[in-house]
């Protein structure tokens, strides 16, 4: 309700805004104005001090016609003449506009307003004095009300904006996590599809089909499961297992594997797909060009709040200029940047003939 009465443009919230801004000045100008005879007028009307009701009413016609000069200028005379540089036309229009408020408020004054003052025993102005009266409460009320009211807008005008962008950077961020989480699925089904053709082509059919059951199960996971921007990490690591076992049917005894996880996962919620790039890189660059084979060793320990995990590999002597990486962890780090920004510890130590990951990510609960 408060945000809709700031911000909303319905014209029942902006009247609402604008009596409410006037109220506002009109009983603070009648608490000024009433405190200074307050204390020497002992009468009371309803409960309250009759200086402070006297200088509400004597207030009410200034209120009327300082709100009539700002949107008088404000929706009238700038924008018909700001936006085509006709300045003479904007000074001679806001005179105008002032004479004619001073020449109302003096009118009253003269005629209702001092009057009534006259039979409470109260001072008032008369002849030229009323006008001149009249003259400076526009000028000081009126550059109060209306720098005040320019002050609004831009803090409105400000915190709008703010939003807006932040509105931009949610999508931005959420377009960005959609693109890259899809780009690993072409090379995770590449990957696996030669595993696939190559098990098929030596006579392993059984085993070709347990691929393809657990690939079906991966890419229903990647497809669908993994949209949710956090997935239980019991599952996440499940299907990492997965992964691994694929990786290690393809390589067969050419890799030296080393696969542990420690600690309790059920409960804790992480980011999909997060490790998967690492785990992928590891296996992609680690057994590259290797006639003997290698080793990986990969190492997840999950404490209260926190995953931390260690995957390091082993490089063969020669291996095509990759620089350790590829499309998957490149686009990893992105994502971490992301989804963890400076709540992820991501070290990356590539050495002559080892090449090693360590991270450390918050689990959510």
């Amino acid at each position: 309700m408060l945000e809709a009465l700031v911000f909303s443009p319905r014209w029942t919230y902006r009247l609402s805004r604008h009596l409410l801004y006037w109220l506002f000045w009109w009983f603070l100008l009648a608490l000024i104005y009433g405190t200074k005879y307050a204390l020497e007028d002992p009468n009371v009307w309803w409960g309250i001090n009759r200086s402070y009701w006297i200088a509400a009413i004597d207030m009410a016609p200034n209120m009327l016609v300082i709100a009539l000069f700002m949107y008088g200028l404000q929706y009238g005379i700038i924008p018909r003449t700001y936006p085509q540089g006709q300045w003479l036309l904007l000074v001679l229009g806001a005179v105008v506009l002032a004479a004619v408020c001073v020449a109302i408020e003096t009118q009253i004054a003269l005629h209702w307003i001092n009057p009534w003052k006259q039979s409470l025993g109260r001072p008032f102005n008369e002849g030229w004095m009323a006008y001149f009266f009249a003259f400076t409460n526009l000028l000081k009320h009126g550059s109060a009300t209306s720098g005040l009211a320019a002050a609004i807008r831009l803090l409105k005008q400000n915190l709008r904006e703010r939003e807006i962008n932040l509105q931009l950077q949610q999508r931005q961020l959420e377009t960005e996590l959609e693109m890259l989480r899809l780009q690993l699925h072409p090379h995770f089904l590449f990957n696996n599809l030669n595993n696939i053709y190559g098990l098929i082509m030596d006579g392993d059919k059984l085993q070709a089909g347990d691929v393809v059951i657990r690939l079906s199960g991966l890419l229903r996971y990647m497809l669908h499961e993994s949209a949710a921007p956090q997935v239980p990490l019991d599952k996440e690591l499940e299907h990492l297992h997965s992964y691994v076992l694929l990786e290690q049917i393809r390589c067969a005894d050419r890799l030296e594997l080393g696969y542990s996880v420690q600690g309790k996962a059920q409960g804790k919620q992480i980011a999909p797909l997060i490790l998967l790039p690492f785990v992928e890189n590891s296996f992609k660059h680690g057994l590259a060009n290797a006639v003997e084979g290698g080793w990986i060793n990969i190492d997840i320990q999950i404490r209260e709040n926190s995953l931390h995990c260690w995957i390091a590999n082993s490089k063969p002597e020669q291996i095509e200029a990759t620089n350790g990486c590829g499309i998957g962890l490149s686009n990893a780090r992105k994502r971490l940047e992301m989804l963890y920004p400076e709540r992820h510890q991501l070290k990356i130590a590539d050495s002559e003939d080892s090449f090693s990951v360590t991270l450390e990510i918050p689990l959510n609960t």
